[in-house]
């Protein structure tokens, strides 16, 4: 994974300093937001509470939690279009997570605890392959590697204090799109995307082109 980001951050600077000449006609640089479902963030953690889950030192007593509730990946994006069917950039993401936590005895009486809050920022630098081109409408694929942050806070409300392991501050992010769609004018575009990763398995949102 850390091979890919490296590959991918001296593709971006190799496109930022090469010639763009080839361009006529089409707008070379790209701003996006799009909005993103069920991404790795979202089914691994639901699928696993290791961040949010610890025994207490009372004999008798489980620290748990809800599911993982989770906000949709929100994505902005800068590419630039290197050749025609080439395009390279970065890729910010956010997304945000909350967990209820409360505690469980052996008759069963629940307690509740406090609420976690997890901040998930990413940053990848990205690689797009446009194989299809037409004059309204232009098909590719895309991947991204780089590096997740973790921000979480856990907020006591039972005077317990903080009952919470502390999480990973970082991990590998990525994100791998085999098809993509984008259609509109010369300068602004719509788009979706089905793949998997940090920006989700289905991801859409709008693009602004501008620059020869």
């Amino acid at each position: 994974m850390y091979k890919l980001f490296s590959l991918l951050f001296v593709a971006l600077i190799f496109s930022v300093s090469a010639s763009a000449q080839w361009s006529k006609g089409f707008k070379t640089n790209e701003l996006s937001l799009s909005f993103g479902y069920y991404s790795n963030v979202s089914i691994i953690e639901s699928m696993t509470d290791i961040n949010v889950t610890s025994l207490s030192k009372s004999v008798g007593y489980v620290y748990t939690s809800d599911d993982l509730n989770t906000v949709g990946s929100t994505t902005f994006q800068f590419l630039h279009r290197n050749r025609k069917w080439l395009s390279v950039g970065i890729a910010l993401s956010y997304q945000l997570a909350t967990v209820e936590c409360f505690e469980q005895n052996r008759k069963n009486e629940i307690t509740d605890l406090g609420k976690l809050t997890i901040h998930y920022v990413g940053a990848m630098p990205t690689l797009r392959v446009n194989w299809m081109i037409r004059r309204n409408v232009t098909l590719y694929s895309k991947v991204a590697a780089g590096l997740t942050f973790v921000i979480d806070k856990y907020k006591d409300t039972s005077g317990k204090g903080d009952i919470v392991e502390p999480a990973k501050k970082h991990y590998a992010a990525f994100q791998l799109s085999p098809i993509g769609a984008q259609f509109g004018s010369k300068s602004l575009v719509g788009f979706i995307e089905a793949g998997y990763g940090n920006q989700g398995l289905v991801q859409a949102g709008a693009a602004y082109k501008f620059g020869y």
